[in-house]
């Protein structure tokens, strides 16, 4: 009886396990399926998030491209020969300036005004001859 005692308890134990195990196959079959879904969740997203970037994408290479020719540009720009030209310009304007105030002074005032006067005289009558 002694053996069948202990034949039946270890069959319980036996069933035990089984049910254990049974539960853990369980257990363990559900976190796959989280897991699997989780995984084609993170893929959907990441194909969305990928779709809606790629026009930024595309905008960034283009203004990547714009800023790559205005460095061209700039680097085919000659300075020193603009600063140059543009001193050349500045001086040619002073000098011309100069010339035009000199002969601004040597404008005799006076004889202009007397001349304005003469003409002032002379086109005044004429004036009131046509009613102005």
């Amino acid at each position: 009886m002694n053996e069948t005692t202990e034949m039946t308890t270890l069959l319980q134990k036996l069933e035990e396990n089984a049910a254990v195990q049974k539960s853990c196959a369980k257990r363990q079959s559900l976190l796959m399926t989280i897991a699997a879904l989780a995984c084609v969740g993170i893929l959907i997203l990441i194909a969305v998030l990928f779709f809606q970037l790629q026009p930024v994408v595309e905008e960034m290479s283009l203004a990547a491209q714009n800023l790559s020719a205005v460095s061209e540009e700039l680097a085919a720009l000659d300075l020193a020969s603009t600063i140059n030209g543009l001193d050349e310009t500045i001086t040619t304007a002073q000098q011309s300036l100069s010339e035009g105030a000199a002969k601004l002074e040597q404008l005799d005032i006076d004889t202009l005004n007397s001349a304005i006067k003469s003409l002032s005289d002379v086109v005044s009558p004429l004036a009131r001859l046509f009613g102005r």
